[in-house]
């Protein structure tokens, strides 16, 4: 794609959000004018919302979109000096052995006291009363998407 000389990185910020620029296009632009200068980290949060439902007999989630499923292969393929980062409460399967090159962590729920910290900064939890707050805390578990 041509792009304005002066302004490359806007331009390509600009395309990124465009519907019409398929997964393809979109690697293809970050992998010309950004992967290789700079370190980026994306970070699809929630990606278990990528998966639909597994065949009956199956025993994995699989993505719902080819095209995700061949973005995310290529970007841990050739990612550059570039990184990424999933959130998922579900595992997901990694095209073309992808996995080998990926390290999973599983997240800890969090503490009483972490919980305590994260209320604080958020005002409609700041402002339940102390039983409320334990009752919040147990039925999620700890975590601050399990419920």
């Amino acid at each position: 794609m041509n792009l304005d000389e002066g302004r490359p990185l806007r331009q390509v910020s600009l395309l990124l959000r465009e519907a019409k620029v398929g997964w393809a296009d979109r690697l293809d632009l970050l992998g010309e004018h950004l992967l290789r200068q700079q370190s980026v980290v994306p970070v699809p949060h929630n990606f278990e919302d990528n998966l639909q439902r597994p065949v009956p007999g199956s025993h994995t989630d699989e993505l719902a979109d080819s095209q995700l499923a061949k973005l995310l292969a290529a970007w841990i393929s050739e990612r550059g000096m570039s990184r990424l980062l999933v959130t998922s409460r579900h595992p997901f399967p990694r095209p073309n052995h992808a996995d080998r090159r990926l390290e999973f962590r599983h997240l800890r729920p969090l503490s009483l006291v972490e919980t305590r910290k994260l209320v604080w900064r958020l005002p409609g939890l700041d402002r339940l009363a102390p039983e409320h707050l334990q009752r919040a805390y147990a039925d999620v578990g700890g975590h601050p998407q399990g419920a």
